[in-house]
């Protein structure tokens, strides 16, 4: 167990020191609560009263047809009075069979004013909490607390209406409906979720169905109607960037008749400065952008600021990697809720701990809304949110699964269902993928192919390329897209990847492939192509079904895994779901089908087992084993939500961790979280003993506005200090290594990196000598006398994580002396693809980096930073900067304009028309696919130019500085 340490040097002044040496004697063996007891038990037993268990006991609904479920939220838990920093944590609650008089007096008085405000009216709950009674039929209800458009009261023995102008204004959903292409009719199971008690009154909801179910259209009505009733945007949280870009596109087309515009907060899109204005309706952020804003939200009690958030794929809480973020964004939303159940001074008989919603920036209410997969314990992510819950199995498109075994397709079980006929030579066509193929094109509908690594996909595309006779899709099946010929598609891409002719080859024969090499105009050709009809068959990396919504009437797992076929890489279940689940698609086929072939590294009993297995429940990411407690606990005291110990009980509580695990488990995790977070040879968290608080150190502030994990923070300090002791100007080369990030996955070419670095010379040689570069190193993995790792981060030497750096900043260094990038991509052997991910990570990472330095107090080094940062992000000159803000303007385009005279985007607002501009864009190309290319983007340039000069004219009325997005 650690020391407490020495007093911190500001003592005598501000009574600071290490963490408090009550943490000490904590352990987990300090509970005498039993081991079944979970802390949602405790939860309940000591805070909640009796009338409030009951009225939740009395409002759930179940309908064994759909899976219905509807739970009136309980209560919210309250804390008791601490003896010490965090000593209620092992406190462990009474029995169930305890009476109330052998509980201690200050809890018998919260409990008894909990009961006593259970009969008070809800409309100040917060976050969640009972519905509030419908308002009057279509009115508006612009209250403070979570108002919204009303709907009618529905009766138990009447239906909830199926059409969707009954939710949404008539204008809103005549857009709505055409840009969607879908009927006005909802499915049964989304009226009825729609019409659960307290839903559309701003109660908080949960709901699941399979994939291609209808989930978005309920959080579009939900997120819309909040938008409509109080003028305040709504946020949607995406697990992926390329999901952002395809729901940013279709939400400014629906507030258009809102006179709203969609905030861009995911990958690489916002600059230092992030506005939220009057104009402000739907801000779309991957999980990580969304916990930073919110935190942001949060020190600047700022969170009414938002109407409702939406979380897109919530079962990802529990993914290994992202899913404590997550958590912690909607802990801290709660957390916040709670706060608003404290009674006043003169109630509780003392100190108001946790403060009022409106302290805490949440004055008008916060929707929070979860659609999720499928999961055997959505029930208990519902009760952490306190939301009510729906969960169906309905799918628009009957999905059959099937495996292809010697040329019979078998259902789950194992009983045979088809022979199928095969329609290309055994050595052509071995496992049956291109008959199966074949089968489908023919009819005029469309195959996704899954495989398990980029090589694999360019091989099977390929070859099916060769094989099959693909014709083009009719017009009425391309979804509203503009159809182009395959000819003009492989021109494009000639151009886009003249040394690289695979790609367009494919084209040529009505079939692609997608994986991440791809640059991103390859990826958005692709992806347009195949929506579009000009291509019906895509061979493609699990990343498709996760992150681009790509339906097609077939889906052929050639590979169910992920990488090298081994055993530990094999889909799960919800993975395999998920890409299952993209055949089919609503309004255009009757049904959609799976087919695991085999054959191919995993064995059909494998294949049988990943067919019937179930979904893995959802498991909390803070546990210790999971690091997320660190990060958990760092944020709220350096947002000052949780400053004393009693908060630090009140904030665990609302954890998902809390209401999964017994109370000994989340003690231990949160006592050993705060020991780590206030050990003093990096202390992010202080102890001030003379107010009895937690304060941040400069150290947790940076972390918390940077959103690095707590754990990488310390190599990071001493990179930066490093620098600020010795920093190479005369060459770019010092500024783009600190910009990559040291935990980047780009594997170097060591033999070519052993040769660049003994061809540097002047200001870029002493960069490598100043960085810590290692020739000897570089040496031996060039010549192979080096021991083998896994690649991953925590396991690489010094010596080859500063050697991969290094690989990457002379890549950028290229980038950003605008070297073309298919020069580039011959020069390192690297693809276009992954030149672009290096530069978009770098970014994000430069990004972050700016903003620690901004908290330290290293102005030098952050002004560098920061500049540099928009340089990478848009891989151009100094001089290019201000052409790029404007969209559609990349480094070559932003080139062209500039040699042309127009070097501003006031230059170009100042256009009559877009004709100079399709002239200068015109400018070496050739075709008719390049001439409709250049009007299409001269338009889009010249119209976002003038909303950057209309922006900047208009002034902004709302400005958070959201520095580490």
């Amino acid at each position: 167990m650690l020391a407490e340490g020495p007093p911190c040097p500001a003592e005598s002044s501000a009574g600071t020191c290490w963490l408090p040496s009550c943490l000490l004697p904590i352990t987990a063996a300090g509970s005498t609560s039993t081991a079944s007891a979970t802390w949602r038990d405790d939860v309940h037993r000591t805070c909640l009263p009796h009338q409030a268990i009951h009225r939740q006991e009395e409002h759930v609904r179940t309908d064994h047809r759909l899976g219905v479920s509807s739970n009136t939220p309980s209560s919210p838990p309250c804390s008791t009075s601490l003896p010490g920093a965090l000593a209620a944590l092992c406190t462990p609650p009474p029995p169930p069979d305890t009476s109330w008089s052998d509980v201690e007096e200050d809890t018998l008085l919260q409990v008894a004013s909990l009961e006593r405000r259970a009969a008070l009216s809800h409309a100040e709950s917060g976050v969640g909490g009972p519905p509030a009674p419908s308002p009057p039929a279509g009115t508006l209800q612009p209250g403070l607390n979570r108002a919204c458009m009303a709907q009618p009261v529905i009766k138990p023995d009447s239906s909830p209406s199926h059409d969707l102008r009954a939710y949404l204004p008539g204008d809103v959903a005549e857009v709505y409906l055409s840009s969607t292409m879908k009927g006005a009719n909802l499915y049964e199971w989304q009226a009825e979720a729609l019409a659960l008690p307290g839903v559309l009154q701003g109660g908080n909801f949960v709901y699941s169905a399979p994939t291609s179910g209808g989930k978005s259209l309920v959080a579009d009505v939900l997120m819309l109607r909040s938008i409509i009733a109080s003028g305040r945007p709504a946020m949607l949280v995406l697990p992926f960037v390329s999901l952002c870009a395809e729901k940013a596109a279709h939400y400014q087309r629906l507030l258009a008749p809102l006179k709203k515009e969609v905030c861009e907060a995911y990958g690489a899109k916002l600059s230092q400065q992030m506005t939220i204005g009057p104009n402000t309706g739907i801000i779309v952020c991957t999980i990580e952008k969304a916990n930073i804003l919110v935190n942001r939200l949060l020190a600047a009690q700022a969170l009414d600021t938002l109407s409702c958030l939406v979380v897109d794929e919530l079962h990802m809480v529990g993914d290994q990697e992202r899913g404590y973020q997550l958590e912690l964004l909607l802990t801290k939303l709660m957390y916040t809720a709670v706060g608003s159940d404290n009674l006043p001074l003169d109630t509780l008989g003392h100190q108001d701990l946790h403060g009022s919603l409106a302290q805490r920036g949440l004055r008008d209410g916060l929707q929070i809304v979860g659609m999720s997969a499928t999961l055997p314990n959505l029930d208990v992510v519902a009760r952490w949110l306190r939301a009510s819950l729906y969960q169906t199995t309905f799918r628009p498109i009957v999905l059959k699964q099937y495996i292809m075994v010697d040329g019979m397709l078998e259902v789950e079980g194992g009983e045979t269902v088809r022979h199928v006929a095969r329609l290309f030579p055994k050595e052509e066509d071995p496992d049956f993928c291109a008959t199966l193929a074949q089968e489908i094109v023919s009819q005029g509908h469309s195959v996704v192919v899954f495989c398990g690594t980029k090589k694999a996909c360019e091989t099977v595309a390929l070859k099916l390329a060769r094989l099959l006779k693909v014709p083009q899709r009719a017009r009425s099946d391309c979804g509203g897209m503009e159809q182009r010929s395959r000819t003009d598609v492989a021109a494009l891409l000639g151009q886009l990847s003249a040394s690289d002719t695979c790609l367009a080859e494919c084209v040529r024969g009505g079939v692609a492939f997608h994986h991440s090499a791809l640059s991103s105009e390859e990826r958005q050709a692709v992806e347009g192509a195949f929506r579009a009809g000009s291509i019906s068959v895509l061979a493609a990396t699990s990343t498709l079904a996760a992150g681009v919504n790509l339906p097609a009437r077939r889906v052929i797992f050639k590979q169910a895994y992920q990488g090298l076929p081994r055993p530990e890489n094999l889909l799960t279940p919800t993975q395999y779901r998920q890409m299952a689940g993209r055949a089919g698609r609503a309004g255009v086929d009757a049904e959609g089908d799976s087919i695991l072939l085999t054959g191919t590294g995993v064995t059909l009993h494998s294949l049988r087992a990943l067919v019937r297995a179930p979904v893995s429940p959802i498991a909390s990411c803070l546990t210790e084993d999971r690091k997320g407690m660190k990060r958990a606990m760092l944020e709220v005291v350096a947002t000052g939500v949780v400053t004393e110990p009693s908060d630090v009980q009140q904030y665990i509580r609302c954890t998902l961790l809390a209401h999964m695990n017994s109370s000994k488990i989340v003690a231990a995790t949160t006592v050993a979280a705060l020991q780590w977070l206030g050990r003093e040879d990096h202390a992010f968290v202080t102890w001030d003993r003379y107010h009895q608080v937690y304060r941040p150190s400069p150290l947790g502030c940076a972390a918390l506005v940077s959103g690095f994990p707590p754990e990488r923070c310390m190599a990071i300090h001493a990179d930066l200090q490093r620098a600020r002791e010795c920093i190479v100007l005369p060459s770019d080369l010092h500024l783009t290594f600190l910009c990559v990030s040291p935990t980047d996955d780009l594997i170097p070419d060591w033999r070519r990196l052993l040769q660049l670095v003994n061809s540097l010379q002047g200001a870029d040689a002493n960069v490598a000598s100043h960085v810590g570069l290692n020739l000897g190193a570089i040496m031996a993995r060039a010549h192979g006398y080096h021991q083998r790792s896994s690649g991953k981060p925590e396991e690489m030497t010094d010596s080859e994580r500063v050697g991969r750096r290094f690989w990457a900043a002379l890549i950028l260094r290229d980038v950003l002396a605008e070297v073309d990038l298919q020069e580039i991509s011959r020069k390192f052997g690297a693809a276009q693809g992954a030149i672009q991910g290096l530069q978009e990570r770098s970014s994000r990472f430069a990004s972050m980096l700016a903003a620690f330095c901004e908290r330290l107090q290293w102005q030098d080094l952050e002004m560098l930073v920061s500049k540099f940062q928009a340089r990478v992000l848009q891989g151009v000159r100094p001089e290019l900067l201000a052409l790029t803000e404007i969209p559609f303007v990349r480094n070559y385009t932003a080139r062209k304009l500039y040699s042309a005279g127009l070097r501003s985007p006031d230059s170009i607002a100042a256009l009559e028309d877009e004709t100079l501009l399709i002239e200068i864009l015109a400018r070496g190309s050739t075709g008719s696919a390049s001439a409709l290319q250049s009007k299409r983007a001269a338009r889009e340039i010249l119209l976002g130019a003038r909303n950057i000069v209309s922006a900047k004219r208009r002034g902004v009325l709302v400005s958070l500085a959201v520095d580490s997005l």
